[in-house]
């Protein structure tokens, strides 16, 4: 519409320079008749064109207010469907919230009564464990009292073991010194019987030349402690070549001095066997004196022969055993 304004006023300028231009150049000669044809059919045409310049300003105006209407129409309609859409779209989400608060409502009802019964145990625990405290209270004054008792004792049993100590200090050192004299003893007695032994071998020499030696009263004198079984005197008469080393062996367990010996397991660990290595053709078997009813160590002294007399001597000595 402005264009078309511009247009005719444009025109219009134009045409009027040009009459303008015209009259003066031209047509000064004209008559006043002329001129006035001219403007009156300048001004019909622009009259004639003012008149369609309105009428198209009014045919612009109505298509712009129908344009306006049919746009105003067409929003309020789609106004009103999003207004209609987010109303039910409002509902649908009121419903879900209020959904929602029945569903938060019932929770919360759930956690308070939750809240209540932890809230009554935690009450109830904590009643308890006051009571145990108190209990713990009492325990703990008890067991200081016990602890204290026992630090006494403790330390009179330390004092104890104190005095103790330095009376088998004292023990020790007297034991010490009986050891030391007991060394010396022991020596002693080795040198004694030294003397036994070459006493003994000049006696077997002697023994050797005379047939007449009494046997069961050597042994009886010789060997106190020592109480000879069955037929032993009789062996020691009969083996005069290892003799000798008979009664030496018989010295030496009347000093206490085992050596050689090992345990016969057939008689049920009784009686031992001395295997001394120069005696050859004898067997010796003793029981100990701490064992014996009679409180002499028992000795039997058998030949040699075969391994039935071997069985033989064996089943007499755990027969003997058994009779006790």
């Amino acid at each position: 519409m402005i264009s078309v304004v511009l247009s005719f006023l444009v025109g219009a300028l134009s045409s009027g320079l040009l009459v303008h231009f015209y009259e003066r150049s031209h047509w000064k000669k004209r008559t006043k008749q002329q001129v006035r044809t001219a403007r009156q059919a300048l001004v019909d045409q622009h009259t004639h064109d003012i008149s369609s310049l309105r009428e198209s300003l009014t045919s612009a105006q109505q298509d712009k207010q129908r344009r306006q209407a049919d746009y105003e129409a067409q929003l309020n309609s789609q106004l009103d469907n999003q207004r209609e859409t987010y109303e039910t779209q409002l509902r649908n989400q009121n419903s879900r919230l209020k959904t929602q608060e029945d569903t938060f409502r019932r929770q919360l009802s759930a956690l308070n009564q939750q809240l209540t019964q932890q809230t009554q145990q935690q009450h109830s625990l904590n009643q308890e464990h006051t009571q145990q405290l108190k209990a713990e209270h009492g325990n703990y004054a008890q067991l200081q009292t016990e602890y204290k008792a026992l630090q006494n004792k403790d330390r009179d049993q330390a004092n104890s073991l104190i005095e103790q100590q330095l009376e088998l200090e004292t023990r020790n050192q007297a034991l010490t010194a009986e050891i030391q004299r007991l060394i010396l003893e022991q020596s002693q007695l080795r040198k004694e019987h030294s003397k036994e032994m070459s006493a003994l071998i000049a006696n077997k020499k002697d023994a050797d030349s005379q047939s007449d030696i009494d046997f069961e009263l050597l042994t009886h004198e010789l060997f106190p402690s020592l109480q000879l079984l069955r037929d032993s005197v009789d062996e020691i008469k009969r083996n005069k070549k290892e003799s000798g080393e008979i009664l030496c062996r018989l010295l030496a367990l009347e000093n206490k001095n085992f050596n050689y010996s090992k345990k016969v397991h057939s008689t049920g660990g009784y009686w031992s066997e001395c295997k001394p290595p120069h005696l050859n053709m004898i067997r010796l078997y003793y029981y100990k004196s701490s064992a014996s009813p009679s409180g002499k160590c028992e000795v039997l002294i058998s030949r040699k022969k075969d391994r039935k007399t071997q069985e033989k001597d064996l089943a007499w000595l755990r027969q003997r055993t058994r009779k006790r």
